[in-house]
């Protein structure tokens, strides 16, 4: 029985190595294409989504999964419900101005 050279031609190929890290990070790494979108908040702070827009979209989010559940007239009543507790119950108001920078503007 003998016994093959290490690295000889009976030696299966080598796992890893610097090509396998060189890969491994770069499917890590953020690329430039998967640059994140500025979130809601982050767009009401730079000026390119108004805070009636961000208070809609946070309303629709918070009520999605009412949706095909209540009919239509009976999801505006919660939602315009939940709009105005938006911008008159001080917690979520608090909330709502610390993610945007800035205070709310009354309706």
């Amino acid at each position: 029985m003998s016994i093959a050279r290490v690295g000889g031609p009976s030696a299966p190929a080598a796992v890893g190595g610097a090509d396998a890290s060189r890969a491994v990070e770069a499917a890590a790494a953020p690329g430039a294409s998967e640059v994140a979108a500025p979130s809601p908040a982050e767009q009401v702070r730079a000026g390119s989504m108004s805070v009636a827009a961000y208070v809609e979209l946070r309303v629709q989010e918070a009520t999605r999964h009412l949706e095909g559940a209540l009919d239509t007239a009976q999801l505006g009543e919660v939602r315009e419900a939940l709009r105005g507790e938006w911008l008159s119950e001080p917690k979520l108001r608090a909330l709502a101005e610390a993610a945007i920078g800035r205070p709310l503007e009354d309706p």
